[in-house]
């Protein structure tokens, strides 16, 4: 007992490593990749692979393709999913990927911030330290005081930030509320948030991907990797 304890305590800190280093190197992947897809192109194939990524996981795992509580499971795809990868895609396209890292990753306080209205999770103690820390280090990369450099990007990470957290917030409601299996839950989010990204990409005037190996490869990290087995 003692021996599987210890295991299992390192495997959290072991596991937040691996996808911390993982969604850290996937900026600098979609940055690449945007010099051989459009942004609205590039979030609806790394959408749609990687639902299907995980809908083949779920068949071979056995588990239950059944959606459950559609309603839901759209609204959570349209802001975790479809606002997300649109906004934090299209904020790669205007600036750095190093900033726009730092500013989506800003998610943890607006769910934190969010789930007190939502959930009635009051903000307690070091907590509104960790907010008012990160709030004032947003402040200082937005630099609203100069007006020489582009805001919208920076606006970009923060909404696509925003959305992440709603996602997030709404997720946790659902599953106050009923049973919902979490794997099939990403799949079917993944999948429903596709859909308008592959609209949004037809109808969008974009220049047309560029399928070569070199993208191709990416976009399979990007799909099977960082977004469906890091999600």
């Amino acid at each position: 007992m003692s021996s599987l304890h210890s295991r299992n305590r390192w495997l959290l800190p072991l596991g937040l490593f691996i996808l911390s280093a993982t969604w850290g190197y996937t900026w600098v992947l979609a940055k690449q990749a945007l010099s051989y897809a459009p942004p609205f192109a590039f979030a609806a194939e790394r959408s749609l692979g990687g639902a299907l990524a995980l809908f083949v996981a779920l068949k071979f795992m056995g588990r239950t393709l059944k959606l459950i509580a559609p309603r839901a499971t759209l609204i959570i795809g349209l802001f975790q999913i479809t606002g997300f990868m649109a906004l934090s895609t299209w904020a790669l396209v205007e600036g750095g990927p190093g900033k726009t890292a730092v500013l989506i990753f800003t998610m943890p306080i607006w769910t934190l911030l969010l789930a007190w209205p939502v959930l009635g999770e009051r903000v307690r103690g070091a907590q509104w330290l960790a907010a008012a820390s990160t709030l004032i280090g947003l402040l200082l990369i937005i630099e609203p005081w100069n007006m020489h450099t582009s805001l919208l990007s920076k606006f970009l990470g923060v909404m696509a930030a925003l959305c992440w957290a709603i996602g997030t917030v709404l997720i946790k409601r659902l599953r106050g509320k009923q049973q919902v299996d979490l794997l099939s839950l990403t799949a079917w989010q993944m999948l429903l948030g596709a859909l308008p990204l592959i609209l949004l990409a037809s109808t969008v005037p974009e220049q047309a991907t560029h399928w070569s190996a070199t993208y191709i490869g990416i976009l399979a990290f990007m799909s099977v990797v960082s977004t469906a087995f890091c999600w």
